[in-house]
């Protein structure tokens, strides 16, 4: 990897619906020293630790996406890297399960609408009181 990375992830369980995507972390810079970096794409040999605390819900699976950003300006790649059972820590080392289009990834962040009230009147519905999450 060479670069700059970010990450997300979600939780889920067996049995239940995954959360939704976490918030980016913070970008990581990929470089050789504080000087200078890796040719753009090039594998660097380098990998990033993750750590997670796992969390008390029950949750007890992870998707881990990955955000690269090789060369300025251009679009980022964006990777699904781990689908597995939450073991505490992570390791990228740059190997990709699949990878998505930017309409896909951002079409995974639409927020859930929860209405407290829903109405009805001249054939138009209203929904009022809303929850986020």
């Amino acid at each position: 990897m060479s670069g700059k990375v970010q990450y997300v992830y979600r939780l889920y369980s067996k049995n239940n619906p995954a959360t939704p995507l976490s918030v980016l972390s913070n970008t990581l810079n990929l470089y050789k020293n504080e000087y200078s970096g890796y040719e753009a794409e090039k594998r660097s040999g380098r990998s990033v630790h993750i750590l997670i605390n796992n969390p008390e819900n029950g949750l007890d699976y992870i998707q881990l996406y990955r955000i690269s950003y090789s060369i300025s300006g251009q679009l980022p790649k964006i990777s699904l890297i781990k689908d597995e059972k939450l073991s505490g820590s992570l390791i990228d080392t740059g190997q990709d399960i699949e990878e998505l289009g930017i309409s896909e990834f951002l079409s995974m962040f639409t927020p859930y609408i929860y209405p407290k009230q829903i109405e009805s009147k001249g054939d138009y519905l209203f929904a009022a009181n809303m929850e986020y999450s």
